[in-house]
């Protein structure tokens, strides 16, 4: 099975460290963290790029998508 998230991934690495060294501890968050940062990333990269023509838009095209662009408390 996968890990969704960086602080899941970590988790699971920590299975069979002993947790009262703390320079293990961090070495394996660490190490856990590196294996998923890449793919967060570029997977974040992929929504905001998806994003950005929406940006683009003017005029009635705007009003009707600036649901997807701004939370309630923003929108004019």
């Amino acid at each position: 099975m996968r890990a969704l998230s960086s602080p899941e991934h970590a988790f699971r690495h920590l299975e069979g460290v002993d947790t009262n060294d703390r320079g293990r501890v961090f070495e394996t968050v660490l190490r856990a963290t590196k294996l998923v940062g890449r793919p967060t990333f570029f997977s974040m990269a992929i929504i905001i790029l998806a994003f950005v023509p929406v940006f683009a838009l003017t005029g009635q095209e705007e009003s009707s998508f600036i649901h997807l662009l701004l939370p309630k408390r923003l929108r004019w």
